[in-house]
């Protein structure tokens, strides 16, 4: 295999995510995953290369990072989205319920969970992220918003030039 020396780089997830499409014309893409994280850094490295030939891995890395499923906060987040994916659809077609009305993510999908029932699953939600009695999704937790309130600073200049704004009125008007 010829490797470019111009090509032969190495980047790690945090280096690599501007460079696809210079490497896009180059032999190979070197990574090295045994220094990433996360499922989202093994993504990222092995991303800057548009096919797996140009890519060459070197050190060992650890595969359970991108084998061995979702993690709990992620599998959750995916079961949240496929649930506001359905209350999107139902909304467009005119279809939702009118007690379903909450204005946050939070409070919507909690609605649609007591509207539904804990166990309710849409059907188009893939097996890896399903729930059940055994693996369930929890009705989402009453969480109130924070009241918001506008606060105004008024700026030394800011007031001068309201009032030099004022006198010019004036001075229009008595030249009227």
């Amino acid at each position: 295999m010829y490797i470019s020396k111009w090509c032969f780089n190495s980047y790690s997830s945090i280096t690599s995510s501007s460079f696809t499409k210079f490497f896009n014309d180059c032999v190979c893409i070197v990574v090295i995953l045994n220094s990433c994280r996360d499922h989202l850094s093994y993504y990222t490295a092995l991303s800057r290369s548009s096919t797996a030939e140009g890519t060459v891995i070197i050190q060992g890395f650890n595969p359970n990072k991108i084998t061995c499923g979702a993690p709990g906060y992620l599998r959750q987040e995916f079961r949240e989205l496929e649930l506001l994916d359905e209350i999107t659809q139902l909304q467009f077609e005119d279809k939702l319920s009118p007690t379903i009305n909450g204005h946050l993510r939070n409070s919507l999908i909690r609605q649609y969970q007591l509207f539904k029932g804990e166990l309710y699953v849409p059907d188009v939600v893939p097996g890896t992220f399903k729930w059940s009695k055994s693996d369930p999704m929890n009705i989402l937790k009453v969480q109130t918003d924070t009241q918001w309130q506008l606060i105004e600073k008024f700026k030394e200049k800011t007031t001068k030039y309201t009032h030099c704004w004022k006198r010019t009125i004036l001075r229009c008007a008595e030249s009227q």
